[in-house]
């Protein structure tokens, strides 16, 4: 047990004055209070259902250090090879106060669990990052609100204004029909930007206007739509939608490389993996993986604070992103001001 600072003592003494027994009693008090053990509020726990790679350690980071006083973090790795039964099972087993989910895949099993378990639960408040198209993949869905991992086209397209003396008027994006949507919203906000998004839509023979397309057709329709806008249309800009279906390693390779190495202007793009690709994007601005993990943290003590309250199917934009240029395209092909080098984050 600790005995109390002696200037404590001594200013104990002069209150109490000589009388022993009451210096005794307080001494006691002391003594008692002094080896207590302190008392912490017990913490939320918060659930992380997503896969183990490098981007999402780093979200991780970001979020356990901003909440490491608020809240218990579990993390439980499920990617596409966890079967559905497994995520179920950390959910029941866990019942956590907050979910995290990372990824699409983490989405469409959930969606599932709320379908399979309307009614019979309460589900907890959830925050989704890491996924594609999230504002799409969320909808529906029952206490659940988004960040985007894919920075805005329009935010992408100022910055690289900002940066080139090139023009950038006109920029051409091939999309499938299911993502007609986005494009037309995405579209609305560049217009806003004096930024005309030329579109080239693929899947569009059904009834509904969003039929689908066999692999072999899908090829050839991903060729078309790039030729049409680099010929037909001769577009500034390319810019490349985070779309698994239109960026299938086999397309990547055969039919997006041959067009893109001689397009010879800006290829935009909105993941790390295609600036790393020879050839393919050459500018990109990308969320920091660690600054979307205090994002997501923020998000989580404002809901803890709203008694765990909140706005279902809102989505937020990332607030921390960094400016990505390959050096040796931009130095050969385009108009880089010597001073704006400096206003970028990665140059490779």
């Amino acid at each position: 047990m600790t005995p109390a600072p002696r200037s404590v003592r001594a200013s104990v003494f002069r209150l109490l004055g000589r009388n022993p027994l009451r210096r005794a009693a307080l001494f006691l008090i002391l003594g008692v209070v002094a080896g207590l053990p302190s008392m912490a509020l017990p913490k939320s726990t918060l659930l992380v259902l997503g896969p183990d790679a490098k981007g999402y350690k780093q979200v991780m980071q970001g979020m356990s250090e901003e909440l490491e006083d608020e809240f218990d973090l579990i993390h439980r790795k499920v990617d596409r090879d966890t079967p559905y039964k497994n995520f179920e099972a950390h959910l029941l087993e866990v019942q956590p106060d907050l979910l995290v989910l990372m990824d699409n895949v983490t989405i469409s099993y959930y969606r599932f669990f709320q379908e399979r378990y309307r009614g019979r639960i309460d589900f907890p408040p959830t925050i989704v990052t890491m996924a594609l198209f999230v504002d799409q993949s969320i909808k529906g869905m029952e206490k659940v609100i988004g960040l985007r991992y894919e920075v805005p086209p329009v935010i992408s397209l100022t910055h690289l204004r900002s940066i080139i003396a090139d023009p950038v008027n006109r920029v051409g994006v091939v999309y499938r029909a299911e993502h007609r949507n986005y494009f037309e919203g995405q579209k609305a906000y560049c217009d806003q930007e004096k930024i005309t998004l030329v579109g080239y839509e693929i899947g569009s023979d059904g009834a509904d206007g969003t039929g689908t397309v066999d692999e072999k057709n899908l090829s050839k329709e991903i060729r078309n739509g790039l030729k049409y806008l680099i010929t037909n249309e001769n577009v500034d800009v390319l810019l490349v939608l985070n779309d698994n279906k239109l960026l299938r390693e086999k397309d990547v390779r055969t039919v997006w490389l041959p067009k893109l190495r001689r397009f010879r202007k800006p290829v935009v793009v909105g993941v790390e993996s295609l600036m790393s690709i020879a050839g393919f994007g050459n500018f990109g601005v990308l969320p920091d993986h660690y600054g979307l993990g205090i994002s997501v943290a923020n998000l989580a003590i404002d809901i803890k604070e709203s008694q765990w309250e909140m706005e279902s199917g809102h989505v937020y934009n990332p607030n921390s992103v960094k400016k990505h240029l390959e050096k040796k395209f931009a130095r050969k092909y385009l108009t880089v001001p010597p001073d704006k080098y400096n206003e970028i984050d990665i140059l490779k």
